[in-house]
């Protein structure tokens, strides 16, 4: 009797090297680097149509509690593409990207198209806008306070 384990086939040609998720994942790791930890990012599992995965790609502060800038959304059937993704109306509105009811939408159709799309997502001046914002407003949090007791300015 032969070992049942020999009639599962090959898989390497199908297993691509990375998910869409593990993408941004290294994106959201990059913010926290590029930041000194002042900003970072969160890739949070989403309800999906069924038979599809979802993430959003959240922007966040911890020094400003929980304050939380969606950016973008992905969904993807099992074999990762091609996938959608879903971004901030100002972002969607300043690459041109398609409406569909509520939101703003791309699909991409494999991962060198992803990649690109994200860069052009996160070049857009919505993006460093909101960014540089969460940096000085998390600068501020950090930053020292001090109290004055001789000032005169008191009015009472």
């Amino acid at each position: 009797m032969s070992d049942p384990t020999s009639f599962w086939p090959s898989f390497e040609q199908f297993t691509p090297t990375r998910s869409p998720s593990a993408i941004l994942r290294e994106i959201a790791n990059d913010l926290h680097k590029r930041t000194g930890n002042l900003v970072g990012a969160a890739v949070v599992r989403t309800d999906a149509a069924q038979e599809r995965f979802g993430y959003n790609l959240n922007i966040k502060a911890p020094a400003l509690g929980s304050y939380t800038f969606w950016l973008l959304n992905i969904e993807h059937p099992l074999e990762m593409y091609p996938l959608e993704i879903s971004v901030d109306e100002k972002v969607g509105v300043e690459l041109g990207f398609g409406m569909e009811g509520w939101r703003h939408f791309k699909e991409v159709e494999n991962e060198e198209g992803f990649l690109k799309a994200l860069g052009l997502i996160l070049g857009t001046v919505r993006v460093r806008q909101v960014v540089g914002a969460l940096i000085t407003q998390a600068r501020d949090m950090k930053a020292p306070v001090s109290f004055n007791d001789d000032s005169d300015d008191i009015p009472f």
